[in-house]
């Protein structure tokens, strides 16, 4: 499936600051509005990654150098895969994963919910299927929900006997 950027974002790189920025990176604007909305999901991730008592703890750590490099690597590695291939690839999430590790110092930090997270902010704010493969999206949407009243109905019908067998467990003992 072909990924495209969000409309959003093509709005946003029209913005005055981003097209200098661009300039400046040698990059297209899109990109470079698209890479500011990855910062602010990798740094909703973070957050949802701890829980309420160790946010301070977070906010300490992102001040420290060693915090601070491991974002920049991040944004370069989403710079990079953006220029080269107009989308955050696997193995850039792998590295992201790896590098998320520093955090773990945190007693409530969870990178894999912070990784999941930030996928999903990339998927709602960022980036998109191309419009002419959205149909396709929608069919297998289509199937997907019959699939899932298939289940649901089927573990009806597996409750139904559970509670039957319970009944003559109960009527036997």
């Amino acid at each position: 499936m072909e990924i495209t950027l969000r409309n959003e974002i093509k709005e946003l790189a029209q913005y005055r600051h981003v097209k200098v920025v661009a300039k400046a990176l040698n990059l297209e604007p899109e990109k470079v509005a698209a890479l500011e909305a990855i910062k602010a999901a990798l740094m909703t991730a973070l957050q949802y990654g701890v829980s309420k008592q160790h946010e301070n703890m977070l906010l300490l750590m992102l001040t420290s150098e060693l915090a601070m490099n491991t974002f920049k690597s991040i944004l370069e590695m989403c710079g990079r895969d953006l220029k080269h291939h107009g989308v955050i690839r696997k193995p850039t999430l792998d590295a992201i994963y790896r590098e998320l590790g520093i955090f773990e110092s945190i007693p409530s930090f969870n990178r894999h919910k912070v990784l999941a997270v930030f996928m999903d902010l990339l998927g709602q704010k960022v980036f998109m299927p191309k419009p002419e493969e959205m149909k396709d999206v929608s069919f297998e949407m289509k199937k997907v929900k019959e699939a899932i009243a298939e289940l649901k109905s089927e573990l009806g019908t597996i409750r139904q006997m559970f509670e039957e067998l319970k009944a003559l467990v109960k009527k036997e003992a």
